[in-house]
């Protein structure tokens, strides 16, 4: 897993070499006509992805492919609960790195309108749906829930199903899968409907759980790929 991380930091150095004559010598796609069939719905689509792999490739591939992407994220250089090399060094030479993409960041710090303004534009919107990434007390409370995932009690970021609920959007998970030959497989899933019922809390709670059920076959697979099992450290919960 140590290995994989670096290897990920290590891939930002090739993206901005990345462009629509070489981009299959990077990334071989799965599943292509999973994301035609949910953006035939015409309601905009949200792409649900997990802290595995080298989880860019797909924002980066499906930028260069045409497709109007957008990518939701946190990237306050001055949030408190990072550290100082987080904050003035790491966060800030990433972000001028993926600015290079194509493909939007909406940074949820700001405003989350944006958010739904992609959506009602008919774009892509992917979100990460793993992970509490540093964040304690009240903003977790408010932003994440409780699931089972791999046999644990884990933390799980909400706003996919949240987003999905009240616009209609489907969801489709995707993935990136490290190879051994140095590519990567993008899997595009089969996607998902939120169809909202009279409680709002056992929908995003019942479809979240759907969502990643959905994920841990790949995570079973490729154990060695998903970057968050620290969370299962005793006393993390």
């Amino acid at each position: 897993i140590m290995q994989t991380h670096y290897l990920n930091l290590l891939e930002l150095f090739k993206f901005s070499s990345i462009n629509k004559s070489n981009i299959h010598n990077y990334v071989d796609i799965d599943g292509i006509s999973n994301l035609d069939h949910a953006i035939s719905k015409g309601t905009g689509v949200i792409l649900a992805t997990m802290h595995f792999g080298t989880m860019q490739y797909p924002l980066i591939a499906l930028g260069i492919l045409g497709h109007t992407i957008n990518q939701v994220g946190d990237r306050d250089t001055e949030a408190p609960e990072f550290s100082f090399i987080h904050r003035k060094i790491a966060l800030k030479y990433r972000t001028i790195i993926e600015n290079k993409f194509k493909a939007n960041h909406i940074h949820i710090s700001k405003s989350l309108k944006r958010i739904y303004k992609c959506l009602e534009d008919k774009e892509l919107l992917m979100i990460n749906v793993d992970g509490v990434g540093g964040l304690k007390g009240q903003r977790l409370k408010r932003n994440y829930l409780t699931i089972q995932f791999m046999a644990n009690d884990v933390y799980v970021p909400s706003g996919a199903v949240r987003v999905a609920r009240k616009t209609g959007a489907p969801i489709v998970p995707i993935i990136c899968i490290r190879q051994n030959n140095g590519k990567h497989k993008i899997i595009i899933d089969h996607p998902i409907l939120v169809k909202p019922s009279e409680d709002k809390y056992f929908d995003i709670q019942d479809y979240t759980q759907q969502l990643l059920s959905q994920f841990e076959y790949y995570v079973k697979m490729h154990p060695d790929q998903w970057l968050f099992w620290m969370e299962f450290k005793k006393g993390y919960m």
